[in-house]
């Protein structure tokens, strides 16, 4: 039958003597690090890593699947629809708006951001000047 009864310090054992039989630079008790002056060496502190948001890595890949409908209105115009079957090529729609006014940026149909429209080599862009508050509706 096994004994049950917790070992007495005397029982476990001892660290030797001996510093030799020691890998150099640790601890005869702890088999801590030492310094060459005998003093313990603290363990390394943890570098800082920038945090990773867990969301981050899991959304991303979902979020280049996802397409969004980018327009961009200049003006706007109202016109009966007979005279829009009128028209032909070299026809000039004139729209209700300033040449300083900002163009107006929707994301699926949603006002996202004012900006100036600019060229861009032979493109024509769009520099945004002020993003519009998104609210839930």
């Amino acid at each position: 039958m096994a004994d049950d009864t917790p070992a007495s310090p005397s029982d476990t054992t001892t660290a030797p003597d001996d510093a030799a039989a020691l890998p150099p630079g640790l601890d005869t008790d702890l088999g801590t690090p030492m310094d060459m002056m005998g003093d313990q060496v603290p363990p390394p502190m943890p570098t800082a890593r920038p945090a990773k948001s867990r969301r981050n890595r899991t959304a991303a890949p979902a979020f280049n699947e996802v397409s969004v409908e980018l327009s961009v209105v200049l003006g706007r115009a109202s016109m009966p629809i007979h005279q829009l079957l009128k028209m032909g090529r070299g026809a000039v729609i004139e729209l209700g708006a300033h040449v300083d006014d900002d163009a107006l940026i929707y994301a699926n149909n949603r006002l996202i951001a004012r900006g100036q429209v600019v060229v861009v080599g032979e493109n024509i862009a769009v520099s945004i000047t002020e993003t519009v508050p998104i609210t839930e509706t």
